[in-house]
């Protein structure tokens, strides 16, 4: 299941000990002399509510496709990004940090304090800086080769010094749409009619992985979708940090839900079903970053996500890892199978009954 990727590559609270080599500042440059020779430029994020400068000879922001944050450096050695998300304050517990080991604590100008921390896996390095502010987080993160890394360790730690958090625009954060005449809040769902679909009540606050792990994702709805023949429901829910997607069977008794799709710290988005109403298919938008496409199969659901029948698209040189900022993208259906592209480019067809992927000449 993609899950098991997403956490593998994602997970911000498993911080391993540092080198020697990464806690003298004398390994890096420094950050005064170099800073002396850059002019800085702006960043600004009205949806979450943050803004930063950062050097000059760093690339141009390039905002994401979901306005969350921006790369602001991608070189082939490694990549340096800012993005906020939405949280809970049950996700916030000293639990989550128990294990870390802290490497500095960075003071914002808004007084906030976050925590500025590098992770040393295999042939790659990560440092982030990541701090929570209300019912949000925000970080600045650098991964690439451990040159890469320690090279802007110095201009990093200055860049999120100067992080300021102001009122985004997103409110209480719901990202809403209304999908199928659908009438979609943070607490209801209802038909074009304005009969009661489904509250937020009737859905579990935790998502079943598997038998043994489960994740707070179902705080409020973001998405719902009605298949063609209105007997199942498509809903993705979030919990502040994870999304989850779930199928619902509509009748008369109440509403049945089955666990189908979930994202570590990644955002889970409804494209559309299958003319026959037995697929509906999903996108995974990572912090890698990526964007990934799930097929779920209304016939094949269970009590967990790992006994749902959720298809990964993939094309063969991906079957392994999908490298990151590679971005599936759903065009439509057509007869049984799913075109889609990737990056905007090729286009492919993928059959759920075969899990195969062709070109399409």
């Amino acid at each position: 299941m993609q899950w098991q990727k997403i956490i593998t590559v994602t997970c911000l609270i498993a911080i391993f000990p540092l080198t020697t080599a990464l806690t003298k500042n004398n390994n890096f440059l420094s950050s005064q002399s170099h800073l002396a020779q850059n002019k800085w430029q702006y960043y600004q994020n009205s949806r979450f509510g943050f803004e930063l400068e950062y050097p000059n000879n760093w690339d141009e922001s390039q905002e994401s496709q979901r306005a969350d944050g921006a790369v602001l450096l991608d070189k082939a050695e490694g990549t340096i990004r800012i993005y906020a998300n939405l949280m809970t304050q049950q996700t916030k517990t000293p639990h989550e940090w128990s294990q870390a080991q802290i490497y500095e604590t960075l003071t914002l100008p808004n007084g906030e304090q976050g925590l500025f921390a590098v992770r040393e896996q295999g042939k790659e390095t990560k440092a982030w800086f990541f701090v929570y502010s209300g019912d949000k987080y925000y970080n600045l993160r650098a991964e690439g080769s451990s040159s890469f890394v320690n090279q802007h360790l110095d201009i990093l730690r200055q860049v999120a010094k100067g992080l300021t958090i102001t009122q985004g625009e997103d409110g209480l954060g719901s990202s809403l749409s209304e999908l199928e005449s659908l009438e979609v809040t943070p607490n209801k769902i209802r038909a074009k009619d304005g009969s009661k679909l489904l509250h937020i009540d009737d859905v579990p606050r935790n998502i079943s992985v598997d038998d043994k792990i489960e994740f707070g994702a179902a705080t409020r709805f973001k998405q719902a979708s009605l298949a063609p023949d209105q007997k199942w429901l498509a809903v993705t829910t979030t919990g502040g940090v994870h999304d989850a997607a779930w199928l619902v069977k509509l009748g008369k008794q109440e509403p049945k839900l089955y666990p189908v799709e979930f994202g570590f710290e990644s955002t889970i988005k409804i494209d559309s079903w299958s003319h026959n109403s037995q697929y509906v298919a999903l996108t995974v938008e990572t912090p890698a970053p990526q964007r990934l496409i799930s097929i779920a199969n209304r016939k094949k659901v269970g009590e967990t996500v790992a006994d749902s029948e959720t298809l990964s698209v993939r094309l063969p040189q991906h079957e392994d890892e999908v490298p990151r900022q590679v971005n599936y993208q759903p065009l439509e259906w057509r007869n049984g199978e799913l075109v889609f592209d990737v990056n905007g480019e090729q286009r492919y067809r993928f059959d759920p009954k075969t899990e195969q992927v062709q070109i399409i000449p």
